[in-house]
């Protein structure tokens, strides 16, 4: 199979990506136009929006980038985002329910796209800038004593088994804690600890098995077939599911698929562009069949599969469908949109916070000690609606998420989109750099899907929630990787430079 080969800078604004890119684009918005009956100028500003990511895209599936590559990840939410998303708004009428719409739906997308072009424009920017001048240079190696790896885990999986027998014992079994889902009371109060040391087990058995199939592929000269490691993503996606999926967490299900991928593609065989797209088509469908078990539990799934019209009752029964996946769990645009349009013309009195919602992401100081900690941007956005939907006892004023465009808002209003993007797209090229800075063997390719998931949340998530998924799923496992560097050796780099999208497996000394 012929090795793509990366590049380091922006997306191309000439050539076959760019033609594809922009024509796509285009046509979607004619397309746009005429269902609307209407050319309105906010087609403009979304089409920039859609030209400026399109490429990255296009290039990736191709294949010319890795299938891995921060950049053409995060392009892929960025897009749907800023461009997908609010189109498909305008032209379904759906939005997310409690969300409040301006009358002119058209006018306020429009102004949305335009600060949204205005950040991209900058994220792109700061990206080329990350990434230009000559290649890298090579660090040196760096190994882990295998033993050392093995041992840590084994502890870390034996804290996580511990963990989750107390969770099953303090609901009685594993219906017991379907049923306190279910019934969306108190009981999973205080339970929080517990739930970030039992989660990343599966995890741990996955990184244990990559290690030994590295050990066995250094002895026999063969690396695993494709069947093997899509069999073994399979089987650790059904054992996720019932170890961390019972209690309808769909992020840190998903955040988990993730770093099981990114630790089999970086770690033990190279994925094409194309089972990554395999991978996300499947991951959409998982999505939505959860999304029943998340609105009504397990008389939503059973609903969902009861026969030929069973997904119709499933969707009118818990108000989830493909609108609500794609509109409402997958974007953020309609959120993003309230907001703008509430701060400059339905509240106009709203004073920007001036980053005191990133207070929030303090989460890991308790309330007994810190009972006034700010809950993020929630109490942001209820103060600019002036007022508090969706609240229980003891809960956050709403559960609405904002991502990094929404918080940014609520912070700073227009001007420092694109400033916050510049600082996110510097991000993503310093990662992507210091990505390709390693050597084929380097054991920092153990830590490299984290960082990719970090990134990738950072857009999609508040900070706040970023670090509760990071304490939550990565803690555990970090540590246990963080111990068995301790002591790791180096080596001299040799003159062979890696190209990113063609990293082998990682082997352990």
């Amino acid at each position: 199979m012929r090795r793509a080969r990366p590049r380091t800078g922006a997306p191309l604004l000439c050539g076959v990506d760019a033609a594809i890119g922009w024509t796509v684009v285009a046509a979607v918005c004619a397309r746009l136009a005429a269902t609307a009956n209407e050319l309105h100028w906010a087609l403009l500003p979304l089409a920039l929006c859609g030209g400026l990511e399109a490429p990255t895209l296009v290039r990736w599936i191709r294949g010319r980038a890795d299938a891995f590559d921060p950049k053409s990840i995060v392009t892929l939410f960025v897009f749907h985002n800023t461009f997908v998303a609010p189109v498909l708004h305008l032209a379904w009428d759906w939005y997310t329910p409690l969300v409040r719409v301006p009358d002119d739906t058209w006018e306020w997308f429009g102004r949305l796209a335009t600060v949204n072009a205005a950040a991209l424009v900058a994220l792109e920017l700061s990206y080329t800038w990350a990434t230009a001048g000559p290649p890298p240079a090579l660090r040196p190696l760096r190994r882990v004593d295998a033993p050392r790896l093995a041992g840590t885990l084994a502890l870390g999986g034996l804290v996580a088994l511990a963990a989750q027998v107390q969770l099953l014992r303090h609901f009685g079994g594993a219906s017991g804690l379907i049923d306190a889902y279910e019934v969306r009371g108190v009981e999973f109060s205080g339970m929080g600890m517990v739930l970030m040391l039992a989660w990343p087990f599966p995890l741990i058995v996955l990184l244990e098995t990559l290690l030994f199939l590295g050990r066995r592929g250094r002895r026999t000269r063969r690396r695993p077939g494709a069947a093997l490691v899509a069999a073994i993503l399979a089987t650790f996606a059904g054992v996720h599911l019932g170890w961390a999926g019972l209690h309808g967490s769909r992020l840190s299900m998903l955040g988990g698929m993730f770093l099981a991928a990114g630790l089999c593609h970086f770690l033990l065989r190279r994925f094409s562009s194309r089972a990554v797209m395999i991978g996300l088509g499947t991951a959409f469908v998982f999505c939505f069949l959860y999304s029943f078990y998340k609105g009504a539990g397990r008389d939503g799934i059973s609903a969902a599969l009861s026969g030929a019209e069973g997904i119709a009752r499933a969707q009118q029964r818990t108000g989830r469908d493909v609108g609500w996946l794609l509109l409402g769990d997958l974007a953020r645009a309609d959120v993003q949109m309230e907001v703008l349009w509430t701060m400059y013309e339905a509240n106009p009195t709203y004073r920007p916070q001036l980053g005191s919602t990133y207070v929030g992401a303090a989460i890991f100081v308790p309330r007994s000690v810190w009972p006034a900690r700010p809950r993020g941007p929630q109490e942001a956005y209820a103060e600019l609606r002036d007022g508090r939907i969706g609240t229980r006892e003891g809960d956050a004023p709403n559960s609405r998420v904002f991502g990094l465009g929404g918080e940014t808002l609520l912070n700073f209003g227009w001007t420092g989109m694109p400033i916050a993007h510049a600082l996110f797209g510097a991000l993503i090229g310093r990662l992507r750099r210091a990505i390709a800075s390693l050597r084929p063997g380097d054991a920092r390719f153990l830590l490299v899907p984290f960082a990719m998931l970090l990134v990738t949340a950072l857009y999609l998530l508040d900070l706040s929630q970023v670090v509760f998924m990071f304490l939550q799923d990565c803690a555990l496992l970090g540590v246990c990787i963080g111990l068995a560097f301790l002591g790791g050796r180096r080596r001299p780099a040799r003159a062979r430079r890696p190209q990113l999208a063609a990293a082998p497996a990682w082997r352990a000394a």
